[in-house]
């Protein structure tokens, strides 16, 4: 195999995703996404370009996350709604949950009220998670797992993925990487 994937970088001016760089990684590791950085930005150095950006959008995955961390410590970074909702949503198809989420049920009201933490404020989503939906949360072994396997991703401070990572009140954001995929579909 040549490459694993093709990484695309994008920027956001006058309300248009525009592409910059496409890399074609070798994998999906920490150290191939710092090389990968370390190189865009030594050839934008070498142009007298200098990319310091503010705000990343990016997938849920640790190694970009880290990346992203190493090169840019003070970036903010944003995980993508799109990408969470489908994370969440294969964590409810392994524990078995499709068929209720789809049904109207108990089972389906609560986990469609879980989607709704997405636009909280990330300080409001432990407390709300802990003293709202797990309140409400139905009896049922495959949703305490459902409910532990939220908390030790996405909402415990120590999560993998802390709410900061992705919940946010204001819509006005751009929240997803969906453009970027879209053009890569074209």
């Amino acid at each position: 195999m040549f490459f694993y994937q093709l990484f695309t970088l994008h920027g956001y001016f006058n309300g248009h995703n525009i592409p910059l760089v496409f890399c074609l990684l070798k994998d999906k590791k920490q150290e191939t996404y710092i090389n990968c950085f370390k190189s865009i930005c030594e050839k934008l150095l070498e142009l007298n370009l200098v990319f310091s950006p503010t705000e990343i959008v990016v997938d849920f995955e640790l190694a970009i996350h880290s990346a992203c961390e190493k090169i840019w410590p003070d970036v903010n970074l944003v995980g993508c709604r799109f990408h969470l909702s489908q994370s969440w949503g294969r964590a409810i198809q392994n524990f078995g949950l499709s068929v209720e989420y789809k049904s109207e049920s108990e089972i389906n009201k609560w986990l469609h009220l879980c989607f709704g933490l997405l636009f909280l404020s990330p300080e409001k989503v432990p407390n709300v998670f802990a003293f709202t939906l797990e309140a409400i949360m139905p009896s049922d072994p495959r949703v305490t797992k459902f409910s532990g396997y939220l908390v030790d991703n996405y909402i415990s401070n120590d999560a993998a993925f802390p709410p900061h990572l992705w919940a946010d009140q204001n819509t006005n954001l751009i929240r997803t990487t969906n453009a970027c995929e879209s053009f890569i579909v074209i």
